[in-house]
């Protein structure tokens, strides 16, 4: 028993005298492997970055290196021509004039407004309707119901209110499967389209104005705040899918428009 104790003892003894001798800041371990044994953990990672740096400056490691470089390029240059970033939408300047027609009062409380702004388009949308949508006017005498020049104005003020609705409830339905963007990009240019009609209507009516009835002044005078309206309410659309469907987006301005 006392043997081995003895033993044992001196087998510490020299442990601790291999320890003492020891000295890591002057003398360098060298590399043995993955599965070398060392005395501190601190030896460990160092042999450890040895490895990294060794293998790094072999002919072997630079070629892999240079290869994943070259993937990672690939990956990123087929990324930014699949998507682009997308340029930004910046809506025209309105004119004053325009926004001054647009403010004109709807004939809400007329029965023919009333009337025209609940029909179903494929009874409703007479010749003698289409005919107010392509001035300059020839004959407008022969194209005003019994109705009146005024109520058949209300008429056709509901008609077009009516179309644009149907619009609007088409732009809807792509509106709950369509990005954001690509719904103000379509917002965006009709009311370019529309602001061109309105322009061009005014052109127009400048230049027949000495040859114009007074029946076709007055029915232009309201083709043209139609268009304006438009712009306005496009605008207002415009607004409310930047503000972002958790503020109700269109949804919510078209109940309220309607």
């Amino acid at each position: 028993m006392w043997r081995k104790e003895g033993e044992v003892m001196h087998q510490l003894a020299n442990v601790l005298n291999l320890m003492s001798l020891y000295d890591s800041r002057s003398i360098s371990i060298p590399t043995m492997g993955r599965h070398a044994k060392y005395l501190t953990k601190d030896d460990k990672e160092l042999a450890a970055r040895e490895r990294k740096r060794s293998y790094a400056k072999s002919a072997h490691g630079k070629a892999v290196r240079s290869e994943q470089n070259h993937r990672a390029y690939q990956k990123r240059r087929q990324q930014a021509i699949h998507d682009p970033p997308l340029p930004p939408l910046i809506l025209p300047t309105l004119p004053n004039l325009l926004t001054t027609h647009a403010e004109e009062p709807l004939p809400l409380h007329s029965n023919n407004y009333r009337q025209e702004l609940r029909a179903h388009g494929d009874i409703h949308d007479k010749d003698i309707y289409t005919y107010w949508d392509n001035p300059p006017y020839q004959n407008p005498a022969h194209h005003i119901d019994s109705r009146g020049l005024v109520g058949f104005c209300e008429a056709m003020i509901g008609r077009r209110r009516r179309l644009q609705r149907e619009r609007e409830a088409e732009r809807l339905v792509r509106y709950e499967t369509s990005s954001d963007y690509d719904i103000l990009k379509e917002i965006r240019s009709e009311i370019i389209k529309t602001m061109g009609e309105w322009s061009g209507l005014r052109v127009v009516f400048a230049e027949n104005v000495a040859t114009m009835g007074k029946i076709a002044q007055y029915m232009g005078h309201y083709l043209v705040q139609g268009k304006a309206r438009q712009v306005m309410d496009l605008v207002e659309d415009w607004h409310s899918v930047q503000k972002g469907r958790e503020e109700g987006g269109l949804v919510l301005v078209y109940s309220n428009r309607w």
